[in-house]
């Protein structure tokens, strides 16, 4: 399995290694329940894989897609999902402080 996206806080092998690492770790302890999709360590990566401005490309490809009621399921679970990534985001600089 590859998990999309590029884990980097620079130009380091290693980072994305790690990265690649943990991203694939989180995902597989969601899909076999042993975390939750809602605990903090699941929506505190969303951050991580979901940039700023992804939502809206993925809202943008979902309205030209779909004509039909499929569009609003999709553009609600895409509301969905970014929320629970705002979520992750401030608790992640909660945690920080």
């Amino acid at each position: 399995m590859v998990t999309v996206g590029t884990f980097t806080m620079g130009s380091d092998d290693i980072q994305n290694i790690m990265g690649q690492v943990i991203a694939d770790d989180i995902l597989n302890q969601a899909k076999t329940d042993k975390i939750s999709i809602n605990d903090s360590l699941f929506k505190d990566f969303l951050c991580v894989i979901f940039s700023s401005g992804n939502f809206e490309f993925l809202r943008v490809i979902a309205e030209k897609l779909y004509s039909d009621t499929r569009k609003e399921i999709i553009l609600d679970f895409l509301n969905h999902v970014e929320t629970m990534t705002n979520e992750g985001e401030e608790h992640l600089k909660k945690s920080k402080r």
